[in-house]
């Protein structure tokens, strides 16, 4: 199965509060992969939508996934070496 499209759902990560991903017929995978940046350390609730069938398909099964991107999720955490 190939992922058609998927839309991304959240408060003040990107403009509008949503983004969406519908790669070419060339380009069609089972994985995409999308650039997250929260311009404040706060928690961010994540509502993806994504559409799912094979190649040649007219009709898509949806799947819906809500998840929340923690505070301070965009650091990594360093060893003492480093």
């Amino acid at each position: 199965t190939i992922i058609r499209a998927v839309l991304i759902f959240a408060e003040g990560i990107f403009e509008n509060e949503s983004h969406v991903i519908h790669p070419t017929l060339q380009n069609l995978s089972s994985n995409i992969k999308v650039l997250l940046s929260p311009p404040k350390d706060v928690p961010v609730e994540l509502n993806i939508k994504a559409l799912v069938g094979y190649k040649k398909s007219t009709q898509f099964h949806v799947f819906e996934l809500s998840r929340q991107l923690p505070r301070f999720s965009m650091y990594s955490l360093c060893s003492p070496d480093s």
